[in-house]
């Protein structure tokens, strides 16, 4: 990461610029690349991740009141299912923090060079990009 920062500081302000209009991915005909204001999936990718996330705590509550309050005992696959809901908890943080603060939900032509590129933004981006392209 360290070199792809010195490598973006060392570019010219007209390589800036270029890489500022260049899409990622070239758009279908008849579609132009829009950087400004482009339509985003991250509303809907929002509601149904919390929908599901607040489904599935509603069952785990359940389940830990029963087993705590009735049964009065916990077994294995009770701590593993706790352990699993905190991890999924912040999966779900994770999800949630790249669609609002990242480019995350754009389609591929509606995301410049220089935004995937930008060091403040998480480098899982780069990954997806190559998983989805190859």
């Amino acid at each position: 990461m360290a070199d792809l920062i010195q490598a973006l500081n060392g570019l010219s302000d007209e390589q800036r610029a270029l890489m500022a209009h260049m899409p990622i991915a070239t758009p279908p005909a008849g579609i132009q690349s829009n950087f400004v204001n482009p339509p985003s999936r991250t509303p809907m990718q929002t509601w149904v991740t919390t929908t599901f996330l607040v489904i599935a705590m509603v069952f785990y509550m359940n389940r830990v009141y029963v087993k705590t309050a009735l049964m009065k005992t916990w077994t294995w696959d009770d701590v593993t299912l706790a352990l699993t809901v905190v991890l999924t908890v912040g999966q779900y943080i994770t999800v949630l923090r790249g669609a609002t603060n990242s480019i995350m939900g754009r389609h591929l032509w509606d995301i410049s060079l220089a935004q995937m590129l930008d060091p403040e933004l998480p480098p899982v981006r780069l990954r997806n990009y190559r998983a989805y392209n190859s």
